[in-house]
């Protein structure tokens, strides 16, 4: 058992994209069905060693083309911005945030969408749980008081163009003015905000300790 614990130390840490599985928008001081279903497939992969690896050509362009939607979200805005390299944790939630403004307190998120026909011309964090919850994480571990989503479309590369279900020219933006394709929301992200996540992630946390504790 202490070994399972050791090997997987980090699968007790939430990712920040997980922070949405485990944190709905009502408080409550008991983890709901999708957490535990959520939990449950956490306890399967540490306890049989296994990890789950999904990769979708809409995932891969946004590993991809991670510097371009920088590059096209500072010819918007006029920032200078580079990409953040640095992971952090603080024993519960892990995250690397894609930029750290240190200067004006606040994250952004950068997100490359796939494709004209995906890519949404206004956006609001709060309409979707797992983005809001994911900036509230990086918040909490760049201890900053503001978060922001970024969606920016660029060009696919087209090894990543799915040629049977797309158009390609839905895929091809670059003659588009930039600043059509930048879709941007920030959100002040209060000590109450913080304060809920941290005590449903500990919650969840200790749940999945007790749940492995039984193998």
């Amino acid at each position: 058992r202490f070994k399972i614990m050791l090997r997987s130390r980090i699968m007790l840490l939430f990712r920040a994209s997980e922070s949405g599985e485990i944190k709905s928008q009502r408080e409550k001081d008991t983890l709901p069905k999708g957490a535990m279903t959520f939990l449950q497939n956490k306890e399967s992969q540490i306890i049989l060693d296994w990890q789950d690896h999904v990769e979708t050509d809409a995932m891969m362009k946004g590993i991809e083309c991670e510097d371009a939607s920088i590059a096209l979200f500072n010819q918007v805005t006029g920032n200078f911005y580079f990409k953040n390299a640095e992971r952090k944790e603080n024993g519960v939630i892990t995250g690397e945030c894609d930029i750290f403004d240190e200067e004006n307190s606040i994250i952004w998120d950068i997100k490359s969408s796939y494709s004209k026909k995906t890519h949404k011309m206004r956006i609001d964090v709060k309409d979707n749980k797992t983005y809001f919850w994911q900036l509230v994480s990086y918040a909490i571990l760049w201890n900053t008081e503001n978060a922001g989503l970024a969606r920016c479309l660029v060009d696919t590369p087209e090894y990543l163009i799915n040629q049977y279900k797309d158009d390609i020219e839905w895929h091809l933006v670059s003659d588009i003015e930039p600043k059509k394709r930048l879709a941007m929301a920030s959100m002040q992200v209060t000590t109450e905000l913080k304060e809920q996540l941290m005590n449903r992630a500990k919650l969840a946390q200790n749940k999945l300790l007790e749940m492995i504790g039984e193998w």
